[in-house]
Order: C-alpha cells, then sequence, then structure tokens
C-alpha cells in the first residue's frame, strides 16, 4: 500500500521575528550576535595592536640607549688617545 497525498502541504511560514528575504530589516537577534563578535574583534586588535605598539617603543628606546653609549665610549677612547 503506497502513501497517497490527500492535500497539499501547508505553506512554510518563518519563525517569529525573523523577515523574508528582501525585506531590507534583519532581526535583532542577528545584531546581537554580530555586535558581539565584533566587539570581542575590537578587543582582541586593541589588545594586540596596543601591545605591539608597546613592544616596538621600548626596543626603539633601547636600541637609541645603546647607540648613544657607544658613542659616549667612542668619544672616551679619543680623549684617552689625545
Amino acid at each position: 500500500m503506497e502513501p497517497t497525498l490527500s492535500a497539499a502541504p501547508a505553506a512554510w511560514t518563518a519563525p517569529t521575528g525573523v523577515r523574508a528575504a528582501g525585506s531590507g530589516k534583519l532581526p535583532r537577534e542577528v545584531f546581537l550576535i554580530f555586535g558581539n563578535g565584533l566587539g570581542f574583534s575590537l578587543a582582541l586588535l586593541g589588545t594586540f595592536l596596543g601591545i605591539g605598539i608597546l613592544a616596538n617603543i621600548m626596543i626603539f628606546y633601547v636600541v637609541a640607549q645603546v647607540m648613544a653609549e657607544r658613542r659616549e665610549n667612542a668619544e672616551r677612547k679619543e680623549r684617552s688617545r689625545g
């Protein structure tokens, strides 16, 4: 015995809060998910960029100190020879 369809299937309806495609509006849940992920991404970006910038400033400072000390040592050596 084969099943037969006695009536057309019911029309599909979107869940509550979901709008039809092309309506130009997104459900609030999409913005909550996007906003939360975006917030975490921006926080991580700020943290690691900040650490990178701070590390580069410290490296630049150390290199400048080393170069200044080498110059002072070279000047001192020239004075002791002369």
